[in-house]
């Protein structure tokens, strides 16, 4: 994927020239119109009509691009709405559009002050279309107050002076009237664009995509090589996904990682950045391809970015329909049905109209794997087999190893300081951020969380609050986030609409919430249809003296931001899964429902960790969350998802002391709170003061197994491998048939040099899981360092047969044998000074080796020559 950019172009030298040559042309001839509109949308905080008529289209278009520059530099986001045939009610038009996902987090991001609407394209009507336009335009005048932004119509004279007579109640309630009069063309006229071409202008212009394009700051990520169940916390499996550590300079740019690979797989803790990363490679891609195209190049290959969410899968199984629908969305009429979109992934000639004989490939994004419904697994194999040939990209939240060993893997890393304030000037702008992220470096749990994009994220919009100390735990965190929001709507609603509008109290709001988030989080729900939305909402309110409607509920809520509807309005879900999660411990808190009844089994804890972890810090009785988690501590899973519970407040001592004195009742509960706190540290990266609780937890209770076993991980971790050896033996004393303890114990003295005890500890993982595929792999190493290749071969063809695409397997079987049938190998076996070397690297000198034979008494070496060849006696 050397070929594919991914930085926003810049206009050519004579081009940029000629673009500002055109805008001073602009500002000289039309001073007086250019002044008054931008006046106006200056002041016009909460909405307003006005309406412009320009009969010359191709000045209408360097006008939009004009003001679209002017406008930034008000921090104003101009955004064009092309009105369609589809539908004349432009009231409802633009309802729709606002109330869908991109646009409202173009609006939460709070990069720019206001938004604009420029809407044209209402000279494509016809007679009996422009009249309807008209009459909805009357009669919904007073609708138009719903929409808080400024809309600016652009019109000809003759729509203008039909506009006047037809809809004189609009015509005389609107604002002010510009006119831009034709001027000497120095524009190329636009023509219709072709169907790709129009879809990534589509995406260029999209403001889901296009507003990463400024606020996207670089994220790092660090490979997975090797990734083996021996390399993942028994915890962890296909559940949590431990932090990527920072190993030297093996993290690096996401994008220039994905640059590298043509599959790869992104992991990452919600709101690590996943789904932003994918939105900014979407936009820059398309900007990359729309100006290639636009280059005629049909040489170059073209990239053309597909963004998927896989949650959409609940609402249909198949893949094919999910990105039909957004070809349709964005303009693409000309691919008419699923059958000629999979002509169009498959470069069919059928279809060489829509790829007009360009040397396309599409880069398929499939955001969220963890949020697709288990069952259509299947139809998703079949996608990713019959478009192999093109680039991939899949998210995840957990690691699945059925489907994702296959690709390359790397983990999304947490924000450094460096990031945190590079993210806060994003979104603050440079004396603000600068402050917010100093005031972040100051305090340790705002540290820690703010490493975290989506919590820095809520830092930006809580730190905005007069003397209001910033959160120091996630739940609070999400729970002052989210407050603010509803207060914004409360306020706003009223400013709005005042008293002809029932006003929805912000804890209406909040209990509406909560019984959303809830019910989804238990039924596993990304989206959930929109009448159904209406009906919890009014089970949530029966009973209670409201004014308000559940459709005035419901509204707020979407006006809010916090809930989003889907393209076609017909279904509805959270702003992030991570705020569900929040609403859903919410949930809990109120009706008192404890968290164990959901904690019931290994895919129900990785389901409700999050619900789980915010519950924790938004309690006030943190001990009855601790016990409901914890239960006699025998469940490692549990012990894990306590860890990092106990993260909220990990550096908050008063929270801590008040805590253990609730929990640590008896020296055995003692034992396994310090057990849980030394875990707890190990997520933060703290391995020394780890290592302490965990001793600690030793010393109250001996026979704590999982303490032996994360204090044997952090010794290896730590380098002190013997200290790491007594621990992990005396976690298989305890129990005997702890798989991982072995692979632990077998690692550690692989490390060591100590091969064949090493060996026996992965036979005897192999013996306790006999159709694990990594045990085979790791006795397979063994015997590779050891030289017994033949054994090694044997090893690495077992786990192949129970896993056909472990890749790393392959390899290593490919490596042995090759040393099989390289004869000249024994020979540098023999050699002492290069026995240190892998055997890929004696193999690669291998292959360089030429046998030369010499009779008797034969000169091989004179004294005094120069030295040009290495020898190397074999015999004699």
């Amino acid at each position: 994927m050397a070929d594919i950019k991914v930085v926003q172009p810049q206009l050519p030298v004579q081009e940029r020239k000629a673009s500002e040559e055109l805008d001073d042309e602009i500002a000289r001839r039309y001073p007086e119109q250019v002044k008054l509109l931008l006046s106006m949308l200056r002041l016009s905080k909460w909405g307003g009509i006005a309406t412009v008529e320009c009969d010359d289209l191709e000045l209408r278009e360097r006008l939009f691009r004009y003001f679209e520059k002017q406008l930034r530099q008000m921090n104003i986001y101009l955004y064009p709405v092309e009105v369609t045939e589809e539908d004349l009610n432009l009231v409802r038009v633009l309802r729709n559009l606002t109330d869908r996902a991109g646009f409202k987090d173009l609006e939460l991001l709070g990069r720019y002050d206001n938004i604009v609407f420029f809407v044209y394209g209402m000279e494509k009507y016809n007679e009996e279309q422009q009249e309807k336009f008209l009459l909805w335009l009357n009669l919904f005048r007073d609708a138009t107050t719903l929409i808080r932004q400024p809309i600016v119509l652009w019109a000809t004279s003759d729509f203008i002076n039909k506009m006047a007579k037809e809809a004189p109640d609009f015509w005389a309630w609107k604002g002010m009237l510009f006119r831009f009069e034709s001027t000497p063309s120095g524009v190329i006229r636009r023509v219709k664009l072709p169907p790709l071409r129009r879809y990534l202008q589509s995406i260029i212009e999209d403001p889901d995509f296009s507003v990463w394009s400024e606020l996207y700051v670089p994220l790092r990520a660090t490979p997975l090589t090797g990734l083996k169940a021996t390399d993942w916390r028994e915890a962890f499996l296909q559940a949590f996904l431990p932090k990527a550590k920072e190993r030297g300079d093996e993290a690096k740019d996401v994008i220039s990682l994905v640059k590298q690979k043509e599959q790869i797989v992104i992991l990452g803790e919600p709101g690590s950045g996943k789904t932003t990363v994918l939105k900014y490679l979407t936009w820059s891609l398309a900007r990359e391809a729309a100006d290639r195209w636009d280059e005629d190049s049909r040489r170059k290959q073209l990239v053309i970015p597909i963004f998927v969410r896989l949650h959409q899968l609940r609402r249909t199984r198949d893949v094919e329909e999910v990105i039909w629908s957004q070809f349709q969305s964005h303009g693409v009429q000309e691919i008419k049905s699923k059958e000629e979109l999979r002509k169009v992934l498959s470069m069919a000639p059928e279809v060489s109209d829509i790829i007009e004989d360009r040397r396309l490939r599409f880069m398929i994004m499939l955001d969220g794997l963890n949020e697709m419904p288990p069952e259509n697994r299947p139809v998703l194999e079949e996608f990713l087999y019959r478009y192999k040939d093109h680039y991939l990209i899949i998210t995840s939240r957990f690691y699945e190893e059925d489907l994702l060993s296959r690709y390359p893997v790397v983990v999304l890393n947490e924000l450094s300081d460096e990031d945190i304030e590079r993210y806060a000037t994003a979104y603050l702008g440079e004396h603000r951020g600068q402050r917010l992220a100093e005031q972040i470096r100051q305090d340790p749990l705002q540290r820690e969380l703010s490493r975290n994009p989506l919590a820095l994220y809520m830092f930006t919009k809580v730190a905005t609050e007069k003397e209001s100390p910033l959160p120091h735990n996630k739940g609070i965190l999400f729970q002052r986030f989210t407050e603010n929001l509803l207060r914004r709507t409360e306020t706003e609603w009223w400013m709005l609409f005042g008293r002809s509008k029932s006003k929805v109290a912000a804890e209406i709001s909040r209990e509406a919430l909560a019984y959303l988030g809830l019910t989804m989080q238990r039924e596993k729900a990304e989206v959930i249809n929109r009448e159904r939305a209406y009906w919890l909402i009014r089970e949530t309110t029966f009973g209670m003296s409201i004014r308000a409607s559940a459709q005035d509920i419901f509204e707020g809520l979407i006006y809010s931001g916090l809930i989003r509807l889907s393209r076609d309005r017909t279904a509805v879900g959270f702003m992030h899964h991570a705020v569900r999660e929040y609403f859903a411990a919410a949930g809990l808190l109120k009706r008192g429902e404890p968290i164990s009844w959901y904690l019931t089994t290994p895919e129900d804890l990785a389901h409700w960790s999050g619900t789980a972890v915010l519950l924790f810090g938004i309690s006030s009785e943190k001990s009855l969350v601790y016990w409901d988690v914890v239960q006699d501590g025998e469940n490692y899973n549990r012990l894990w998802l306590a860890a990092r519970c106990l993260t909220n407040i990990l550096f908050d001592n008063e929270e801590m002391r008040r805590l253990k004195a609730e929990v640590a009742q008896t020296p055995k509960a003692e034992g396994t709170f310090q057990l849980v706190w030394g875990m707890a540290c190990e997520l933060m990266g703290d391995l020394a003061e780890a290592a302490e609780h965990l001793e600690e937890a030793l010393r109250l209770d001996s026979n704590l197994v999982f303490a032996y076993y994360e204090l044997g991980w952090i010794y290896r971790q730590l380098g002190e491998r013997q200290k790491a050896v007594e621990a992990l033996k005396e976690a298989i004393n305890l129990a005997p048939s702890f798989i991982d303890a072995h692979n632990q114990l077998g690692i550690t003295y692989y490390e060591e040099g100590e091969y064949a005890r090493a060996l026996m500890c992965f036979q005897r993982a192999l013996a306790l899981e006999p159709y694990n595929p990594h045990h085979y792999y790791n006795i397979g190493m063994v015997h590779k360092v050891l030289g017994e290749y033949d054994r090694a071969a044997e090893a690495f063809s077992k786990a192949l047969n129970i896993k056909p695409d472990y890749e790393d397997a392959r390899v290593q079987l490919e490596i042995v044998q090759k040393a099989m049938a390289t004869p000249a190998l024994k020979v540098l076996d023999r050699v002492y000074f290069l026995q240190g070397l892998s055997l890929e690297q004696r193999l690669q000198i291998a292959e360089r080796l030429t046998p030369v034979e010499y009779e008797a008494g034969e000169s091989i070496i004179k004294q005094g020559e120069e030295g040009s060849t290495f020898y190397i006696i074999e015999e004699g």
